[in-house]
């Protein structure tokens, strides 16, 4: 079944990453203005798959980003450092 979860592309902007093992990441949602729900995706550095994950969904932020990005969370470990965001393009689609 796809939903409009299915469609969304995240070009990752910013990685965060917490001491309970959550990592956030931030950036433009293309394909859909519905909330990112659960799901499982792919990590493309520079068009290459990297990894797959499980995203927990999109979080509500306390008010809108000033660039319009949002963010998704996962527990999973994510093979992508911070600085790799400003040197290569970073994208995160879920799994077809």
């Amino acid at each position: 079944m796809v939903t409009s979860t299915a469609m969304f592309k995240m070009t990752i902007a910013e990685v965060f990453r917490f001491q309970d093992g959550t990592t956030v990441l931030v950036g433009p949602i293309m394909g859909t203005s519905a909330m990112v729900r659960a799901c499982t995706c792919e990590l493309l550095v520079d068009g290459v798959r990297r990894q797959e994950i499980r995203i927990e969904g999109e979080m509500m932020p306390s008010r809108p980003h000033e660039q319009g990005h949002r963010s998704v969370s996962s527990k999973d470990v994510i093979q992508l450092e911070r600085g790799e965001t400003a040197t290569s393009i970073c994208v995160l689609q879920p799994v077809a």
